[in-house]
């Protein structure tokens, strides 16, 4: 439970009154690099005190269709990321409504940076768009396209992942502008390691890549294709979601092996829970899938299809991004968890 916030951040107590601290709030907790096993051990404290997460998929709600992704803004809204939609939709967490703003589309998934702004990662635009959550107006600048998701990595920058692009690109947020380094493509989503490297997921590719973000070096790994997100689990390995593989993957990231487990296809993303668990989004799949980390076993619950990507909102429920399904499905979860945690860097993106 939060008992308090002093100047570095949320302070929590578990059931047996021990004392735990987050690094710090957003923005704060990206200049001392949000780490992640502050941010896991104040997600498992939510756990451990009987909050516990529930596997319901509640009825969904409004009108909206053609997003790929989210990203949960400070302000505890959901910005849906428009792919073919014509502009951005905000979720209202606290009353489940939906409203849009702006004129966007080509985009997969999106980024809060520091600055409390989203970066939309262009894969068929041809610019990055940057949404500012106080005014909910977009702008756009600099030249990129075929990008697939992005990573604020711990220097402060964006990396987009290159699907039908070449190279991967940077983004500087301190003055919005793009380079780029490398040669990789075929990747769909990133996620930020505890090693500070980020693991771009093979869609078409053949193996996973790795940034060193220290350098701006690509390195690969193993052999693995078809997947599309990944999610980084508390026990610090990848889970990389299969959309035409057949079965989950694990990238220990200690060793940079693959292992794969289960039966499971058409899923696009996915979201870690307070218990542990990842819920995978169902695209052309029909029913949710939940890994349970702690014994590598998947187990699906409801009826749903045509989602893409998710996001773990501060009132504890996962919100699915709805693709070609035409309103957004809720995974009922705990009552509240504290935006320290969701907005985290490790959790907060697609």
């Amino acid at each position: 439970m939060v008992i308090g916030k002093d100047l570095s951040g949320s302070v929590y107590k578990d059931s047996s009154g021990n004392i735990f601290k987050i690094v710090s709030d957003f923005p704060e907790w990206e200049e001392n690099q949000n780490n992640w096993n502050e941010t896991k051990t104040a997600l498992s404290l939510l756990t451990s005190e009987n909050k516990r997460y529930q596997s319901i998929l509640n009825p969904t709600f409004g009108s909206a269709t053609g997003y790929i992704g989210g990203v949960l803004a400070p302000n505890g809204n959901i910005y849906m990321i428009p792919f073919n939609a014509s502009s951005v939709s905000v979720i209202d967490t606290s009353t489940n409504t939906i409203s849009t703003f702006g004129s966007a589309t080509g985009y997969v998934g999106g980024v809060l940076a520091p600055n409390g702004n989203i970066y939309m990662i262009p894969r068929s635009a041809s610019s990055v768009a940057v949404i500012d959550t106080s005014t909910n107006t977009i702008s756009t600048f600099g030249s990129a396209t075929g990008y697939h998701g992005g990573v604020l990595a711990p220097n402060g920058n964006i990396y987009m992942i290159p699907t039908a692009a070449s190279s991967v690109a940077v983004i500087d947020t301190s003055t919005n502008t793009i380079s780029t380094f490398g040669s990789a493509t075929g990747y769909a989503g990133g996620v930020l390691a505890p090693n500070g490297n980020i693991y771009m997921m093979p869609l078409s590719a053949s193996s996973v890549a790795v940034i060193d973000t220290s350098t701006n070096t690509i390195s690969t790994f193993g052999s693995a294709t078809g997947y599309v997100g990944g999610v980084l689990a508390p026990n610090g390995n990848i889970y990389m979601i299969p959309f035409n593989a057949s079965s989950v993957a694990v990238i220990d990231t200690s060793t940079n092996t693959i292992s794969t487990f289960g039966s499971a296809t058409g899923y696009f993303g996915g979201v870690l829970a307070p218990n542990g668990n990842i819920y995978m989004m169902p695209s052309s799949a029909s029913s949710v899938a939940v890994i349970d980390t702690s014994t590598n076993t998947i187990s699906t619950f409801g009826s749903a299809t045509g989602y893409q990507g998710g996001v773990l909102a501060p009132n504890g429920n996962i919100y699915m991004i709805p693709r070609s399904a035409s309103s957004v499905a809720v995974i009922g979860g705990q009552s509240s968890i504290p935006n320290d945690i969701v907005l985290s860097r490790y959790l907060n993106k697609f």
